[in-house]
C-alpha cells in the first residue's frame, strides 16, 4: 500500500505544475499523504509478530506512550482507532519499540537454537 501511495504521489506531482502546487488544497493533500504513509509504516511495526510476547511488555510500552491503556491489537481493532491516536506524532518511539521487539525476537531464536543443541549433551564428571 505504501508503494501505491508513493506511485500516486509521483504521478500527481508530475502532472501538476506551477502555481497549483502552492495552493492550500495541494499542500494539504500532500501533507495528508505523508501522514498516511507514516501511519502505514507504524501499523506494520505494530502488527509485527515480535510485538507479541508472553509478558506483553512491548504493548505495555506502546499503551504508555500513547496514553491508551485499553489499546489492543487484534483482528477487531479498527484503523480509525489507531488513526485517532495520531500515531505519526510518535513515529520514532514506536519504531524504537518495534526495533527492540525484533532484536529480542532474534535473540530468542538464537537462544532456542543453543538450548536445542545442548539439551541432549551429557558431561562426564
Amino acid at each position: 500500500m505504501e508503494d501505491t501511495i508513493k506511485k500516486s504521489k509521483k504521478n500527481l506531482t508530475s502532472n501538476i505544475k506551477g502555481q497549483v502546487r502552492k495552493t492550500d488544497t495541494y499542500l494539504d493533500f500532500f501533507k495528508y499523504l505523508k501522514k498516511w504513509t507514516v501511519f502505514l509504516e507504524l501499523i506494520v511495526e505494530l502488527v509485527d509478530e515480535n510485538m507479541t510476547v508472553d509478558d506483553d511488555r512491548h504493548w505495555e510500552a506502546i499503551r504508555k506512550l500513547l496514553t491508551a491503556p485499553d489499546l489492543k491489537m487484534d483482528e477487531d481493532t479498527e484503523l480509525k482507532v489507531l488513526w485517532d491516536l495520531e500515531l505519526d506524532n510518535f513515529d520514532e518511539p514506536i519504531k524504537d519499540i518495534g526495533e527492540q521487539s525484533k532484536q529480542e525476537g532474534k535473540m530468542k531464536i538464537a537462544l532456542d537454537k543453543i538450548e536445542l543443541f545442548w539439551v541432549d549433551c551429557e558431561f562426564e564428571p
